[in-house]
């Protein structure tokens, strides 16, 4: 019996998943107001009638969806962490993963972006939590920084810095539909970093 119930768990978990995965993908490339619960059901292949089990409102799936792309972000900083052994490194590796998302960027704008800039009109209080996403960012690129030498001001006031060109590069990639804009302002924002990053040490 428990071996069932262990099975069924975990059924059930997977289930979730891919309808947490579903709606992810659909809010990024539909915005959220414009994704219905019936397009999550249908691209989740979930039943209706079972979808209420796991999530009663679409916020519900949002505030999930939220959640699993903080943990993406946290997932992808600890690659950071054990792969580039230098915050120059890790810095530009934050750029890199930026170009590497270039076509979809182009056609869909940033993820965090997009979705911040949807909510923030009308829906303040989910959109509380989708700013963690830059709010995890933002940390980990002062404590960057700060390896760098800079104080703890200097560091935030640069990992702003960064962050704001970054989501710049995003927004005019997305605006003109190009994704060569993005690779080629990799050189730039990498040469800011190189400058950031030797003069403090």
């Amino acid at each position: 019996m428990r071996r069932y119930t262990g099975a069924m768990s975990r059924k059930s978990e997977r289930t979730r998943q891919r309808i947490i995965q579903a709606a992810n993908r659909l809010f990024y490339r539909r915005g959220y107001n414009r994704t219905s619960f019936t397009d999550i059901v249908d691209a989740a292949g979930v039943p209706r009638g079972n979808i209420y089990y796991y999530f009663r409102t679409k916020d519900d799936i949002l505030r999930a969806a939220l959640d699993y792309r903080i943990e993406i972000i946290d997932t992808m900083i600890d690659e950071w962490n054990r792969n580039f052994p230098t915050p120059e490194g890790r810095l530009k590796r934050f750029v890199q993963v930026m170009v590497n998302s270039r076509e979809a960027t182009a056609q869909f704008g940033c993820p965090m972006g997009t979705l911040n800039a949807e909510l923030a009109k009308d829906q303040r209080d989910i959109q509380v939590r989708a700013r963690t996403m830059f709010q995890r960012l933002v940390d980990y690129l002062t404590a960057q920084f700060m390896d760098c030498g800079h104080d703890e001001d200097e560091a935030r006031a640069l990992a702003w810095d960064l962050l704001s060109r970054a989501q710049g590069v995003n927004m005019m990639t997305h605006v003109f539909g190009s994704a060569d804009y993005l690779l080629q302002q990799q050189a730039s924002l990498n040469r800011w970093i190189e400058a950031r990053t030797s003069t403090a040490r």
